[in-house]
């Protein structure tokens, strides 16, 4: 029993040894360090203010993507309302180009049911004076009053092509405009 306690003696004596030891040296560091603390205390000072200002980093970036956010939605809604615009304007001359496009079509009907009206009476009166005409003379009489109709639905035609081609033109220039806008 003496000799196990004398054993627990000695552990705990060399127990209070290391503990001295770890303690003077520590001290030793402590003695030795510039602010007088722990390196790994100081490691970790160091450690808490450059988390400090990477959080402030973070916020500062945080609040510039948040402006960045509302710029960017700002600069959506102008170009919708732009486009909004543009559209508006374009629908508006498509209106008008489509009522242009339909007096056209009136009008030129109007001319040719004139012209055929024309065309149909000198027919009248041509037929009586070709009944006296020989046959070939009638024939080339009739010739040119197909010829003369023929000419009519070519103006017609040329008209409308015109007008289609003047209005397409415009449609193209309100498009080029609405682009320049948005853009």
């Amino acid at each position: 029993m003496v000799a196990l306690a004398a054993a627990s003696l000695a552990g705990h004596v060399l127990q209070s040894l290391s503990l001295t030891g770890d303690a003077i040296s520590k001290s030793r560091q402590i003695h030795a360090s510039i602010s007088g603390t722990l390196k790994e205390h100081d490691d970790l000072e160091r450690l808490t203010i450059h988390f400090k200002d990477l959080s402030g980093r973070f916020v500062g970036l945080s609040r510039s993507f948040q402006a960045l956010d509302d710029a960017t939605n700002e600069g959506a809604q102008k170009i919708l309302e732009a486009l909004s615009d543009s559209r508006d304007q374009l629908v508006a001359a498509t209106g008008s180009q489509t009522r242009q496009m339909r007096a056209l079509h009136t009008q030129t009907e109007t001319i040719l049911s004139q012209e055929f009206k024309s065309a149909a009476a000198n027919s009248v009166k041509q037929s009586e004076g070709t009944r006296a005409l020989t046959a070939k003379e009638h024939q080339s009489t009739r010739a040119e009053v197909h010829n003369a109709v023929a000419d009519v639905a070519s103006r017609y035609d040329n008209a409308i092509s015109t007008e289609a081609d003047n209005i397409s033109a415009r449609i193209e220039e309100v498009d080029e405009n609405t682009r320049a806008q948005i853009t």
